[in-house]
């Protein structure tokens, strides 16, 4: 078994595309550095791919466990390698209530396929 430490969760959905909408928006351009602050925002979009491609090379070989944190929410995150799977407890220092199950479901599906489509970072 595997494990790292980040300061923000993984898997996760692609922030990019929040940001490209929330950018003309002046009333919303103050969320824009907490944006920045996620591996899955614009301005860290290759050094993302390139992380989790690292993550699967070492999931190829053994399961692998990222603890992480979230001002947010706290959740459980899942990303199915080629071999074993990535499981990223995330903490929370917010209580809040759980999110819909349709929020759960839409975060991340799909990622592993679409980081191997994508090719390496």
């Amino acid at each position: 078994m595997s494990s790292l430490i980040s300061s923000a969760p993984l898997p996760g959905p692609r922030l990019s595309l929040v940001e490209r909408v929330m950018t003309p928006i002046p009333s919303m351009q103050r969320y824009e550095d907490d944006l920045r602050d996620q591996w899955q925002s614009r301005a860290l979009g290759q050094e993302w791919r390139r992380m989790l491609s690292l993550c699967l090379d070492v999931m190829d070989e053994a399961p692998m466990t990222v603890l992480s944190g979230e001002i947010h929410l706290a959740a459980q995150a899942r990303m199915r390698g080629r071999g074993c799977d990535l499981i990223q407890p995330i903490a929370s220092g917010i209580a809040h209530d759980a999110p819909p199950q349709d929020y759960a479901r839409g975060q991340g599906s799909g990622l592993v396929n679409w980081l191997e489509a994508a090719g390496p970072a």
